[in-house]
């Protein structure tokens, strides 16, 4: 899909704030929501992929062209976008608006579609989760038994609400082989929710709103919040990617042991106790990974009940919904930071991620002392390999961004030593060999 040619809305100011558009301005852009569709495109392919709303350069901060080829630009509903909260009190009016667009979803025979009351909310304290919805991917009761479903301006407003604010909420989710329908035209909830969760939201709110996000957000929803941040306040957005490029890379190992062993005790002396052992092992600071592992509990070892308790007695300060920043990060989600964030050109950046490469050398592969106690001398070898390899991913994704900055020296004798260790593993010694052969000049 083609970016080049596309108007930009709006131009910053200081990096924070710019210009509000005059009211029928907005207002015009959401008229012309009625002609969106008729053409090749259907509703997966303009609200199902991510969105990109082509922001402006800024002196030491510039955006090129993301990669990605199935990435489906609307121009109005870009526009909308691009104006970010200055549009969102006449998106959240229109977002029951029921007058119907030219944008459709046909369904395959085989295809499940029902609704659902799921609804991705501002908060994550689930206490506050408005009435009549429920956070999380859910079924509903009731199936939508028509072959193709026609979207209303409301359901468009309704999906640039949630890009604009960094949440999963539009009137449809396509799965596999199933739709899950949550459009605000047919259920009154949504828009009632949007509307309390959002009216009145600033600039300085949503600035402030996003970098929490940022650090209660994980992998690829991070990555998303980062972009947004870079999009709307790009001098924000830039000193904060430095900083979670800044973070030290861990393996958890260590901590997956430890909520393997809470996950079958029962008692809160045995929890501290566990406690107390890891803190020994890997240091205080380092420690402070294990209330958060437990509170996202992402395997599913610990008990939902349990989880609650040992967060009780072990960590009685801690506040699974009010996240704060965690200066660790697993390897892979350093690597998927940087390939997200791929087209974004910013020497500060570069400088973060060189430095990175350099740490994570030394803190990214676990000892074999620890590979032979967790994984056994049986597969030591192999588990070692193979975070060795997410280093290698994140050494390739590094040096991406500091070819030709005087950095070459280091990343050519990363490649050469690996290319050596990677021999007999044929896809991923041509992959280093190929770097190797970049960075040599």
């Amino acid at each position: 899909m083609k970016y080049r040619g596309l108007v930009v809305a709006l131009s910053f100011v200081t990096g924070t704030c710019f210009a509000s558009p005059p009211k029928d301005e907005v207002e015009t852009l959401l008229d012309r929501l009625v002609t969106v569709g008729g053409g090749e495109a259907d509703g997966y392919d303009l609200l199902q992929k991510p969105g990109f709303i082509a922001p402006v350069d800024q002196p030491s901060i510039r955006f090129g062209i993301p990669k990605e080829k199935d990435w489906t630009i609307e121009p109005t509903m870009q526009k909308l976008m691009q104006l970010g909260v200055l549009a969102l009190p006449q998106l959240l009016a229109h977002v029951d608006d029921p007058r119907p667009t030219a944008l459709t979803q046909v369904f395959g025979h085989r295809m499940a579609r029902v609704y659902s009351n799921q609804y991705d909310s501002r908060y994550f304290d689930p206490s506050m989760q408005p009435a009549g919805t429920v956070g999380g991917l859910r079924w509903g009761d009731e199936y939508f038994t028509g072959d193709r479903y026609q979207f209303r301006v409301g359901d468009l407003c309704y999906h640039i609400i949630g890009q604009i604010v960094n949440r999963q909420i539009g009137p449809m989710y396509c799965g596999g082989n199933y739709t899950v329908i949550t459009s605000p035209i047919r259920d009154a909830v949504f828009a009632k929710a949007v509307r309390k969760e959002w009216s009145g939201l600033t600039a300085k709110a949503h600035e402030q709103q996003l970098e929490e996000d940022l650090y209660a957000l994980t992998d690829r929803r991070a990555s998303d919040t980062l972009k947004h941040l870079l999009w709307y306040y790009p001098q924000t957005g830039e000193r904060l990617v430095v900083k979670m490029l800044s973070r030290r890379v861990y393996n958890d190992e260590a901590i997956d042991e430890v909520i393997t062993k809470l996950a079958k005790q029962d008692k809160p002396a045995q929890w501290r106790r566990t406690v107390n052992e890891l803190e020994r092992e890997v240091g205080k600071d380092m420690a402070t990974l294990l209330p958060i592992a437990i509170a996202d509990n992402p395997r599913g070892e610990i008990e939902e009940d349990r989880s609650k308790k040992i967060l009780k007695e072990v960590y009685p300060l801690y506040d699974p919904c009010k996240p704060t920043f965690s200066p660790w990060a697993r390897v892979h989600e350093q690597t998927d930071l940087l390939d997200a964030l791929e087209y974004v050109q910013s020497n500060k950046v570069d400088d973060a991620a060189h430095k990175l490469f350099l740490r994570a050398q030394k803190e990214g592969v676990p000892t074999m002392a620890w590979s032979l106690r967790y994984w056994g001398p049986a597969h030591a070898k192999d588990m070692s390999e193979g975070y060795q390899g997410w280093v290698d991913d994140l050494a390739i994704a590094c040096a991406k961004r500091n070819l030709s900055k005087g950095a070459n020296a280091a990343y050519h004798a990363y490649f050469q030593k690996r290319v050596q260790e990677t021999e007999n593993e044929a896809n991923h010694y041509s992959e280093i060999r190929e770097w190797l052969l970049k960075t040599g000049n």
